[in-house]
C-alpha cells in the first residue's frame, strides 16, 4: 500500500513538473515573439537622406541631413554641414525637389497653405518647410538636430518630406516675412527615401 501511494505521489510530481516547463516554454515563446516583432517594426521604420553641395563652384559646404521616423511616428531631422562660413544660417525645407539652377529650381518654402506666413518651427503661423538656422563655427562645421509635429516620412501624404530639397542660406533667418531675410540659396541637397 505505501508502496502504491509513493508511486502516485512521484507520477503527480512528474506531470506537474511536466505543466511547468510546458508553461515556462509558451511564456519564452511569447517573449521570443514579442522582441521579434518589435525588432521587425524597428528594421521596417523608414529613413530618407539628402546630400547637400554648394550651389556653384565657388561654394564648397557639404553636408547631410538624415530623417528618421521613431515607434511613435514622431519625425526628427539630423543635419551636419563642413566646410561652411561661420555664423548662423537660415535652412529650409522648399516645395521641390531640384537643386538645378543653382538651388533655384527647389522653388519656395514648402507650405501646405499658400497664404501661410514664415515662421519659427513649430509656430502656429509657419511654414511645414521652415527649420530655423543651423550654426557654423569656426573651422566650418555645424549641426542641427530638429522635429516638426507636422511631417511624416515615406507615406506620400502632402506632409511627406521625401520629394522635396533642403535649401541652406547664406545668411541667419530673422524669421521677418516673407522668407526670413535669410539671403541666398548656398546649399542644396534632396531628400530622397532609403530602401532598407
Amino acid at each position: 500500500m505505501k508502496r502504491k501511494k509513493s508511486l502516485a505521489i512521484i507520477a503527480m510530481s512528474v506531470v506537474a513538473l511536466s505543466a511547468c516547463s510546458s508553461e515556462s516554454a509558451e511564456g519564452a515563446s511569447e517573449d521570443t515573439t514579442t522582441v521579434a516583432a518589435t525588432t521587425d517594426e524597428s528594421a521596417k521604420a523608414p529613413t530618407a537622406k539628402a546630400a547637400l553641395s554648394g550651389t556653384d563652384s565657388e561654394i564648397k559646404m557639404t553636408g547631410e541631413a538624415v530623417y528618421s521616423q521613431d515607434v511613435d511616428g514622431k519625425v526628427t531631422a539630423n543635419i551636419s554641414v563642413a566646410n561652411a562660413e561661420e555664423g548662423a544660417h537660415g535652412i529650409h525645407i522648399h516645395a521641390d525637389g531640384s537643386c538645378e539652377d543653382a538651388g533655384k529650381a527647389a522653388g519656395g518654402h514648402w507650405s501646405l497653405e499658400e497664404d501661410s506666413d514664415h515662421g519659427e518651427p513649430n509656430a502656429e503661423e509657419s511654414h511645414i518647410g521652415d527649420m530655423g538656422n543651423i550654426v557654423v563655427d569656426a573651422e566650418g562645421n555645424g549641426t542641427l538636430e530638429i522635429s516638426l509635429d507636422a511631417w511624416t516620412l515615406g507615406d506620400g501624404a502632402e506632409t511627406d518630406v521625401v520629394g522635396h530639397a533642403i535649401i541652406f542660406h547664406a545668411d541667419e533667418d530673422d524669421f521677418g516675412q516673407p522668407t526670413g531675410n535669410a539671403g541666398d540659396r548656398h546649399g542644396c541637397g534632396v531628400i530622397e527615401l532609403v530602401e532598407s
